[in-house]
């Protein structure tokens, strides 16, 4: 296998894919590229020979480019995370991830129609107005996207200490109180 560490260096773009075959890479190589970098994320490491790494390839780009921001260290704790979880029983983490799955993606979908349908400043009479709009609408955007996965968090973050929570009971918490015991 090639030594892609030179390459990792060189990427700064959030689209690293046309670099790649700048440099001669030919697609088994860029599939090879994509298997060292998400590779030491994964515990079964025989996934990628099960499932062709093309389908992943916007979730390398977003992963990639991600990764290199101070941020990432937090991608750590949350894998480590799960990782605990899927030790102490994999059946219910998988299963409590897929519950909240719709949730989850319904909030990325509310994120993505808050930016592009956003409101321009000049569809209102007045500053205050736009500034209200703006300000509830960014609570909106923050709670919708992000409850359905602190739900998930919260729930596991609960059976990883012994107890147990429904996920109706989880439905009921406001985003506070989530937040408040994720952050405990």
């Amino acid at each position: 296998m090639k030594n892609y560490s030179e390459i990792f260096k060189r990427i700064e773009s959030s689209n690293p894919l046309p670099l790649l075959y700048e440099e001669g890479l030919n697609h088994q190589q860029v599939k090879e590229f994509n298997v060292v970098l998400f590779k030491p994320h994964f515990r079964n490491k025989d996934f990628f020979d099960k499932y062709p790494i093309e389908i992943f390839l916007d979730t390398w780009i977003n992963f990639f480019s991600f990764r290199q921001k101070d941020q990432f260290k937090y991608t750590e704790l949350i894998l480590e995370f799960y990782n605990q979880c899927l030790d102490k029983d994999e059946n219910y983490t998988l299963n409590t991830t897929i519950e909240y799955r719709n949730e989850v993606a319904e909030g990325l979908s509310k994120f993505w129609t808050f930016l592009n349908g956003e409101k321009k400043r000049d569809d209102f009479f007045e500053l205050d107005d736009y500034l209200n709009y703006l300000l509830h609408s960014i609570g909106l955007v923050i709670e919708g996207s992000s409850k359905g996965l602190l739900k998930e968090l919260f729930q596991l973050n609960k059976f990883l200490k012994g107890g147990t929570v429904l996920k109706e009971t989880v439905a009921e918490y406001d985003l506070g109180v989530l937040v408040n015991f994720l952050e405990s």
